[in-house]
C-alpha cells in the first residue's frame, strides 16, 4: 500500500499490431533480442521480470492465430493483411509511486490490474501479461486478441474511443479499492512514454532484421534446389561402354557439362 498522502497517476497506454509484429513482440518483451535501443534496459535486472499468465510453449504468435483462427467470420473471407489481430496496453504510473511499495506490493499492483484488464477484455482471449523491472520504470506489458463478444475480429469496436475513456476511468478506482493511492492519469510519466518510443524502434529494427533473415533463408534454399536440379541432370545423362578397355562414354555436350560443375 501507498505511503504518506502522495497520489500517482496511472499510466494506461495502448497499441495495436498486426500479425506480422507478434514474433517481434514476443522477442522483446521475453527478452530475447541480442541487442536493444532502449538503453534503459538493465541485463543484469531481467532475472526480476515476471510473466503473470502462464507462458505458451509454442509462444505469442501460435496463441493469437489460434484465436484468430477460431473467429466466428459469417463472410467466409480470409483475414486481412492490414488486420489487427493483437492490442497491447502498457500500465505503470511514476518512479515515485513504485519507490512507495514493497516488491510485494508492486506484484500485487500489477496482478490487481491484469486481473482487471483480463475480466475487461475475457479472460480467454488474453495472451501475456508481462511486467518488466529491468527498465527505469516497473511497467507491464499486456496483451490480447480483439475479439467481439460474437467472437469477430474487430480492434475498432473493442478498444473503442468510448471503450478506452471508460477503462481509464474504471481501472483507477479498482486500484485504490484494493489499497493504491493512484488516480487517473494525464497521459503518463515521461519515462514511460520513453519507453513505448524506444519498444517501437526496437519492433521496427526487429522487423528489418527478420525480412533480411528470411531473404537469406530463401536464397540458400533456391541454390540447394537449383544444385540438386544439376545433380540430377548428371544422373541422367546416357552413357555407354567403349569397345575398348573398361571405360565409359559419353556424348561431347554432356561432357563438357560434367566437367563445367566440377569446377564450381
Amino acid at each position: 500500500m501507498g505511503k504518506g498522502d502522495y497520489m500517482a497517476k496511472l499510466v494506461c497506454h495502448a497499441e495495436k499490431y498486426k500479425k506480422g509484429s507478434v514474433p517481434s513482440i514476443e522477442r522483446h518483451n521475453e527478452r530475447k533480442n541480442r541487442n536493444y535501443s532502449n538503453e534503459e534496459i538493465d541485463p543484469s535486472r531481467t532475472q526480476l521480470n515476471y510473466d503473470l499468465i502462464p507462458r505458451e510453449s509454442d509462444g505469442y504468435y501460435h496463441s493469437v492465430m489460434n484465436l484468430v483462427n477460431a473467429r466466428d467470420d459469417p463472410s467466409g473471407k480470409k483475414l486481412r493483411k492490414d488486420a489487427v489481430v493483437l492490442c497491447e496496453f502498457i500500465i505503470s504510473s511514476s518512479n515515485k509511486f513504485f519507490e512507495n511499495l514493497s516488491a510485494k506490493e508492486q506484484r500485487r499492483f500489477f496482478e490487481e490490474a491484469s486481473r482487471y484488464l483480463q475480466n475487461f477484455f475475457g479472460k480467454e482471449h488474453c495472451i501475456y501479461a508481462t511486467v518488466h523491472n529491468d527498465e527505469h520504470t516497473p511497467h507491464m506489458h499486456f496483451g490480447f486478441v480483439p475479439l467481439t463478444a460474437g467472437n469477430r475480429l474487430c480492434a475498432k469496436e473493442v478498444i473503442d474511443r468510448s471503450v478506452l475513456l471508460r477503462l481509464q476511468a474504471e481501472m483507477p478506482k479498482i486500484l485504490q479499492g484494493k489499497g493504491f493511492q493512484i488516480e487517473r492519469g494525464e497521459g503518463g510519466s515521461a519515462a514511460v512514454h520513453k519507453s513505448v518510443k524506444t519498444y517501437k524502434a526496437d519492433m521496427e529494427k526487429e522487423k528489418t532484421a527478420l525480412a533480411v533473415s528470411i531473404q537469406k533463408e530463401k536464397q540458400e534454399l533456391s541454390q540447394i534446389a537449383f544444385a540438386k536440379a544439376e545433380i540430377k541432370s548428371v544422373e541422367q545423362i546416357p552413357t555407354g561402354k567403349s569397345m575398348f578397355g573398361g571405360k565409359i562414354t559419353v556424348n561431347e555436350k554432356d561432357y563438357k557439362k560434367v566437367t563445367s560443375l566440377a569446377k564450381k
